[in-house]
């Protein structure tokens, strides 16, 4: 019989193509077995006990949005083929932070029963305590249905079981148990009863056969059943690609071989021991290439085939080649423990005062969960600053630094004595006051002022080469007045022109972050050929009579033009019409493309776009994407010239929901029908 709970969705592949029968899956529970009593710290005696759910049907899959709504997606084939059916699983998947993954509520129930005196088994108030789970392949229960596991692990995203396999609960794990009180159970007939999806959560062909049930005698506080099962531990049991385990198992058998897998025995074994006379053993283990979430640490005997499994719980971690450098620096970033094909976003944080990092790469991961990308450092201040890469569907966060040195660079890097040259200032403190000097005798060339990522520019930081300077190559060095910190770099000197030799005669040796130089143009009465140089002391001169156009000798050189600043006037931001989007997979959220290029300058100076949210960048650049979720969002551009001068504009976007087709309900016969036949 097929139960049908909720709306069907249907996902029909793109273009049209045609689908297949739906396989739904078929759950089974194996008899529970190695059942044996332990005390615990607590004084309580528990019922420890193997549990295994296999799988006869189709593929179980489950699969977790942006919003954390669950459904069951279901296909036409056990392997590949297209989501014929897209089931709604409301509020029984629980999302454990800090398990990195998803339980399934209710997956199983176990049930202790007692033989009363008319000989039928009634239920007692015992039952597991144990309600969510996390599912995966672990065992090959059938020859049919998929060759190898698709689901290797407690994802954050995705868990299942493919068609053909099992998944098994050690008695040695936590909350594999029935607690039956401070004392131990009577002598009588008891039987423990195990039920998969108990409450019809997911869409089976067949709810009848989930049941599995093991009948056992306990005489004097023992069972009857023989032996207790192998146990296994690892320590610790949570952290990133590469850590090494210590594996430490008891109750195999003795003087044997000991494979130890990882995921699954149907994988090749990590490494073989051989487990002591009592059939302990104690192992190393490194954590190999694996995606978010439990593993499985497995060890098997080869002669008893007796085996035991410990969860290993695999988290992110980010980590650069490059720990430090200067703005521009490219460095590799390695990237492991993520969800499997999820898209890792690199964050990098400019001040520190900042809740919102900018994205700086991308990188998608692996089937194991692992990637790599590259980080080009961001204009930003001296010091350390966090790096981030955070999972988009996991949400799962791993953190790293990269301090930022200082350095400084010249245009141009070689010039005639007496010419101006521009100073590009980066990862200095922001604000603080960096002097320019010639390292060979402390000469003061310049002093400037950093913004607000400790830069600066060559159109507003400048010098003049001393006009007595001998050509050679001589090295610069900035220093920061309040970090201390500095930076070098070589300017090499050529003999002065005649213009450069003019522009050192009439500019100041020392200049401020926007040095002017200064000279007459306006002719006297008797012509000279020579500019007249004015001393910085020397009074405003007397207003002189200018002579008409007819006193001027015609053969007068032209008079040069007076050097007059530029006005610099506001940019205008223009970020592009209001608009709405739809959320067209039903993720709950769209990607939506910005675009700032309709923004000008009346001087026609390169602009800098930043995208904000109630005052939090988003994104930076002329274009951007960002990815928003269902509703109504302001986003602000802000456009700011190399002056400073800045501009803001307003653009309201608005991601609609879309709602799915819906098939209409099967009604109980055509739910049976549908099962029969499919």
């Amino acid at each position: 019989m097929l139960v049908l709970i909720g709306m069907v969705f249907a996902a029909l592949p793109s273009g049209g193509a045609a689908v297949g029968a739906a396989l739904y899956p078929d759950l089974r529970t194996s008899l529970p077995s190695g059942l044996y009593f332990e005390r615990g710290g607590d004084a309580h005696y528990r019922l420890r006990f193997d549990n295994t759910v296999g799988n006869y049907g189709g593929r179980l899959e489950v699969a977790v949005d942006g919003n954390r709504h669950i459904y069951q997606n279901v296909y036409d084939q056990h392997v590949g083929g297209s989501r014929v059916v897209r089931q709604k699983v409301a509020s029984d998947l629980i999302f454990h932070p800090e398990h990195n993954h998803f339980h399934f509520k209710d997956f199983a129930r176990y049930e202790l029963l007692r033989k009363d005196s008319a000989g039928a088994y009634r239920t007692t108030s015992r039952s597991g305590s144990k309600t969510t789970f996390c599912i995966l392949d672990f065992v090959r229960i059938t020859s049919s249905g998929a060759t190898n596991p698709q689901y290797n692990t407690c994802g954050s995203t995705v868990q299942g079981l493919s068609a053909g396999w099992g998944d098994t609960y050690y008695a040695s794990l936590a909350g594999q148990w029935i607690d039956v009180g401070t004392s131990m159970l009577s002598d009588g007939a008891y039987a423990l009863r195990s039920t998969a999806d108990p409450y019809n959560r997911l869409l089976e062909t067949n709810d009848g056969n989930n049941v599995g049930t093991t009948y056992f005698t306990v005489r004097n506080g023992a069972l009857s059943v023989s032996g207790t099962p192998p146990l296994c531990s690892v320590t610790p049991d949570r952290g990133r690609v590469g850590t090494t385990v210590q594996l430490n198992c008891s109750r195999l058998g003795n003087g044997e071989t000991v494979d130890v897998y990882w995921g699954s025995t149907a994988s090749t074994p990590r490494k073989s021991v051989t487990s002591t006379s009592t059939g302990a053993i104690s192992t190393s283990v490194a954590i190999p290439d694996s995606d978010l979430g439990n593993h499985y640490v497995i060890a098997k005997g080869r002669s008893s085939g007796k085996q035991a499994a410990a969860l290993f719980n695999t988290l992110p971690s980010v980590a650069l080649t490059q720990s430090s450098g200067i703005v521009g620096t490219s460095a590799p970033v390695t990237l492991r423990g993520f969800s499997a094909g999820e898209t890792i976003e690199i964050r990098y944080y400019k001040y520190s005062a900042s809740s919102q990092g900018t994205v700086v790469a991308t990188a998608v991961a692996s089937s194991s969960g692992s990637s790599s990308s590259t980080l080009t450092v961001p204009a930003s201040p001296y010091g350390s600053h966090r790096v981030e890469a955070v999972g988009t569907s996991s949400g799962a966060v791993a953190s790293t630094t990269f301090a930022v040195t200082p350095s400084i660079s010249l245009a141009p890097t070689s010039a005639p004595a007496g010419s101006v040259v521009g100073v590009s200032l980066r990862g200095f403190v922001a604000g603080e006051t960096v002097r320019i000097t010639f390292a060979v005798d402390g000469r003061l060339l310049t002093s400037v002022t950093t913004s607000h990522s400790g830069s600066t520019t060559p159109s507003n930081a400048l010098f003049t080469v001393p006009a007595s300077m001998a050509s050679d190559t001589y090295d610069v060095t900035a220093r920061g007045g309040t970090s201390g910190v500095s930076a070098h770099t070589a300017l090499t000197v050529t003999p002065a022109t005649s213009e450069s030799a003019r522009s050192a005669d009439v500019t100041t040796a020392t200049h401020t972050s926007t040095p002017t130089a200064t000279r007459t143009s306006t002719p006297t009465a008797t012509p000279s050929s020579t500019a007249t140089k004015v001393p910085t002391n020397t009074p405003e001169p007397t207003a002189t009579p200018t002579p008409t156009a007819t006193e001027v000798p015609t053969n007068t050189p032209e008079p040069e033009p007076t050097s007059t600043p530029v006005p610099n006037g506001s940019p205008t931001a223009n970020g592009g019409e209001d608009r709405t989007v739809a959320d067209a997979n039903g993720s709950g959220d769209e990607d939506v493309a910005l675009d700032g290029s309709a923004s000008t300058d009346p001087e026609g100076r390169t602009l800098a776009y930043v995208w904000s949210m109630a005052g939090v960048e988003v994104a930076t650049g002329v274009t951007a994407t960002v990815k928003l979720p269902v509703g109504t969002h302001s986003v602000t551009l802000t456009v700011s010239d190399d002056q400073g001068a800045m501009a803001t504009d307003q653009v309201v976007v608005t991601v609609e929901e879309v709602a799915p087709a819906v098939e209409e309900a099967l009604t109980v016969e055509e739910a049976t029908v549908e099962a029969t036949t499919g």
